[in-house]
């Protein structure tokens, strides 16, 4: 009997100890389980702000191909006339130039007269509209880059 009463106060002192352990261990379980939790809530987070972050990756380059879609355009459509258009009236200015340079106008009738005077206002409208197509294809030029 005192044998049978060691073996139960033994067994007692065992179970209290396994008791203990048994709490620790779950206190330990319900912190693991918490900072589960608080990761998969951290991950579904992050996962939203990637997904955020694909989006925004996709709509810029969305934009980008159509900016480059449209910088080609330009470059195939727009510039090429306006350089011809250019180099004609360029042309255009070299031979007023050239008129206007000889001493002719001294023996010219007074309508002759009146048409040189016209034709060097057309000049400096040209030399004007030379002027705004050259800062048309510069700025084009700049936003090709």
């Amino acid at each position: 009997l005192k044998e049978a009463e060691k073996d139960l106060i033994k067994l007692q002192g065992e179970e209290k100890n396994m008791r203990e352990k048994n709490n620790q261990i779950d206190v330990q379980i319900t912190a693991l389980m918490s900072e589960t939790q608080r990761l998969e809530a951290q991950k579904a987070n992050l996962e939203h702000t990637l997904s955020n972050l694909d989006d925004d990756v996709t709509s810029f380059q969305n934009r980008l191909e159509s900016s480059n879609k449209q910088v080609k355009k330009i470059e195939a459509e727009t510039i090429p006339p306006i350089q011809v258009e250019i180099k004609s009236l360029e042309g255009q200015i070299q031979l007023l130039q050239e008129e206007m340079g000889t001493e002719l106008s001294e023996t010219l009738t007074l309508t002759e007269k009146d048409l040189l005077q016209q034709l060097k206002s057309i000049q400096n409208e040209l030399d004007s509209e030379i002027e705004t197509q050259t800062q048309v294809f510069e700025e084009v030029g700049v936003e090709r880059q």
